[in-house]
């Protein structure tokens, strides 16, 4: 039973299981303080299982109301998450300063993956940089004045 030259086809199907890997990034909060017993968090991207080879994160960062290199430190990069692991840190550098601000925001934004996907509606987080410079405070104290040998406040 051999097969006539020419006669013989086969057809090949390679299934894509990179897509099965979803990656998101979520919204952090900073203290802006020069204390160094204060841990600096970081931003989390995570797959939503650990991933079988290692996986680029590429993202943006956007000032919002903070400014770049005076409130915070961060450039536009990549990340990657490990082969057998689920998640990768972004880590900006928060500058104190003596300022009395209100909070302040920037953004780091998921623009692609070497494989997988973005996580609908999370591919995108803000940082919120709380201020810990004092706010001004106004007291106002009881005063005694003496009028015609009696006392009146």
């Amino acid at each position: 039973d051999d097969i006539a030259e020419g006669s013989g086809t086969a057809t090949g199907f390679i299934d894509d299981d990179d897509s099965q890997y979803q990656v998101s990034i979520s919204d952090q909060w900073f203290a802006e303080t020069s204390d160094p017993n204060v841990p600096t968090p970081s931003f989390t991207v995570n797959a939503d299982s650990s991933v079988p080879s290692d996986l680029t994160v590429n993202y943006s960062v956007t000032a919002g109301s903070a400014t770049a290199g005076t409130d915070y430190t961060l450039t536009s990069g990549s990340v990657v998450i490990p082969a057998g692991e689920s998640a990768a840190e972004i880590v900006p550098t928060i500058h104190d300063d003596t300022d009395n601000e209100p909070q302040e925001t920037f953004t780091v934004q998921i623009d692609s993956v070497s494989y997988g996907q973005i996580m609908s509606g999370t591919g995108a987080a803000t940082g919120y940089i709380d201020d810990d410079d004092s706010q001004f405070q106004v007291s106002i104290n009881d005063q005694w004045f003496s009028v015609g040998g009696g006392s009146t406040t």
